[in-house]
């Protein structure tokens, strides 16, 4: 089982995939509790990445969302940290800003990505 989330950043488009294996090592939460990673420990290690695929991009923390998502079975569920960030437009064509959000696992693991771009093929990237 895996699950895939999607953000633009100007013309690139980020796909995070969830394998199974990253969501088996991610360490279990219950709602009754709080979560076993802090929302701010969430947001540092999403702009870190950030800051590594966009750098100088002035981006500022708008939101966490603390999400949950569905297996193929009711039991199958974990949660995860959405990272939301607006992202001011580097060519300032059309928009002011973008808004990005980047999944971060319970375990504080961005997942891998895919990076897709009209001028280069797809490239996936494993983070660690």
């Amino acid at each position: 089982m895996h699950f895939a989330t999607f953000t633009w950043l100007g013309e690139r488009k980020f796909r995070f995939v969830f394998p199974s294996g990253a969501i088996a090592d991610a360490p279990s939460w219950g709602d009754d509790e709080f979560p076993p990673l802090s929302p701010r420990a969430a947001s540092r290690i999403a702009s870190t990445f950030l800051d590594e695929i966009l750098p100088n991009s002035g981006a500022s923390l708008t939101k966490y969302i603390l999400a949950k998502a569905w297996g193929p079975q009711a039991e199958d569920c974990y949660w995860y940290y959405s990272i939301e960030f607006q992202v001011p437009d580097p060519a300032d064509v059309g928009a002011d800003h973008s808004i990005a959000h980047i999944p971060v696992l319970l375990s504080g693991v961005v997942p891998q990505y895919t990076a897709l771009n009209a001028d280069e093929p797809p490239k996936t990237v494993s983070q660690s």
